[in-house]
């Protein structure tokens, strides 16, 4: 089957439990999340969860993401969602970056990428 256009979003869970090597956690929204990838998906992944916790966009493409996080500089997100309960979302995540070394502190990593990119 084709898979071409197609994308594919994976959470993979770090640990197990809400306990980590920071110690357990007090509330859910201590949780960190690392959302891979700098298009469409990615965007839309990391603007989503950084409405409720600590999220960290991270895109190894080329320059993509110091031209994100340049592009959105001191703003918000602003989401659209039509027909939904909630149609306007602004948020922010907490970093934009190509540094791999922010993977040690998430909890949860989202691959928000083309099906092709993860195999």
């Amino acid at each position: 089957q084709d898979h071409r256009g197609r994308f594919a979003v994976i959470a993979l869970v770090g640990k197990l439990s809400w306990a980590s090597k920071r110690g357990a956690m007090s509330d859910v929204t201590d949780c960190c999340v690392l959302v891979c990838g700098g298009g469409n998906a990615a965007q839309v992944a990391a603007g989503l969860f950084a409405t409720r916790y600590k999220t960290i966009a991270v895109s190894f493409f080329a320059d993509e993401a110091e031209r994100w996080k340049n592009a959105l500089g001191d703003d918000t997100f602003e989401l659209t969602v039509e027909g939904a309960a909630v149609s306007k979302i602004l948020s922010k995540p907490a970093d934009i970056t190509n540094d791999p070394k922010v993977a040690e502190m998430a909890d949860v990593i989202i691959l928000a990428v083309p099906s092709f990119a993860h195999g």
